[in-house]
């Protein structure tokens, strides 16, 4: 069954949220747009759900009541394809919450303006672009799971999977559920450290055989995770969720995959006079605990533990080192290639 099929969470993508707190008033100096003398919102593009940024911007609206911003929240090859269509005329000012991959070419393409955020100096060196004035900054990293139905027929399905060829285990045909890569962060780890792990020979042999284990493609990770909740498959692959009910989270011994997940300032002029508060608000000590109720691994070290159930004590020894320049070099050739074997293909 393709994502289409599925009606559980029809409207859970490319949802335009316009949140507006407080007064709109107090931006001196704001370009217009909301008709006369009214401040124009804060365009911000992002690959996180919906639920997730308006956990995270919740508090962004106490601290900035005066900013409106407008969250357009898209699968990540529609944000991809919409940041490049919109070149010439940008609509989006802050781009937040996107796998460092996808914005390395933004980088490349000359999409982005470069920008110090207030507290730079407290991010990881490795978790940001290292010059001075870097193009992105990461916040927190989007790291590979199983999600694990609590409901699994266990006479069925004895055994779960630990490492990455457990999951061609024939006992698993059709019962996978896995989010398209094109779309969503957690898809897109798994088939790159796929690769990475057997070669790009070996990676598309094994993407084959698991292809005859999944039964549906999802459209995002949310949703891949949801449907182990929901006991509609027993396994999916894609990442941690808090409050996902009714599934625990297992990391392959093998295969822990990541990403970072990074903001940016859009190159446009002139640029928003609130888009450099977004940047500097999306690293704040307040926005880094935010993450870390979530994530397992923060751009600036925060001391919280990670979520408890949702990661192992030592994630970080754990964690597979990917290699997100060849990553994001390769990304379009093996996104194209991944849709011309698997794409709209039920077996």
């Amino acid at each position: 069954m393709r994502a289409g099929e599925n009606k559980i969470l029809t409207q859970m993508w490319v949802h335009r949220v316009v949140v507006v707190v407080g007064s709109l008033f107090l931006l001196a100096g704001c370009r217009l747009g909301w008709g006369e003398g009214a401040p124009e919102p804060l365009t911000v593009y992002t690959a996180l759900s919906e639920g997730e940024a308006a956990y995270y911007l919740a508090d962004f609206a106490v601290a900035y009541p005066e900013v409106a911003v407008e969250l357009v929240s898209l699968p990540l090859g529609t944000l991809r394809q919409r940041l490049y269509a919109e070149q010439a005329a940008p609509q989006a000012d802050v781009i937040w919450g996107v796998p460092v991959t996808t914005m390395l070419l933004f980088e490349w393409g000359d999409l982005l303006l470069p920008y110090a955020p207030q507290g730079l100096e407290r991010v990881r060196a490795h978790l940001r672009d290292p010059r001075p004035l870097p193009h992105w900054v990461g916040t927190n990293l989007a790291i590979s799971a199983l999600c694990v139905s609590e409901t699994i027929n266990r006479a069925r399905y004895p055994t779960v999977p630990a490492r990455v060829s457990d999951l061609l285990d024939p006992v698993y045909r059709r019962s996978l559920v896995m989010p398209d890569p094109v779309d969503s962060p957690a898809g897109l780890i798994f088939v790159m450290t796929v690769l990475d792990i057997y070669g790009e020979q070996g990676g598309w042999q094994y993407l084959d055989e698991l292809h005859k284990n999944i039964g549906m493609y999802a459209a995002s990770d949310e949703e891949a995770c949801l449907q182990a909740g929901l006991g509609e498959y027993p396994i999916a692959v894609a990442r941690y969720f808090a409050g996902m009910p009714n599934v625990r989270f297992v990391y392959l011994e093998d295969g822990v995959g990541w990403d970072l997940l990074a903001n940016a300032l859009v190159r446009r002029n002139p640029v928003h006079p609130a888009a450099q508060t977004f940047l500097d608000w999306s690293i704040s000590e307040i926005a880094m605990r935010l993450y870390a109720r979530r994530s397992g691994v923060t751009g600036v070290e925060t001391g919280f533990s990670p979520p408890a159930g949702g990661f192992p004590a030592q994630l970080e020894s754990q964690l597979y080192e990917p290699d997100i320049p060849w990553t994001a070099a390769n990304l379009n050739r093996i996104l194209a290639e991944w849709q011309r074997r698997y794409g709209g293909v039920d077996e």
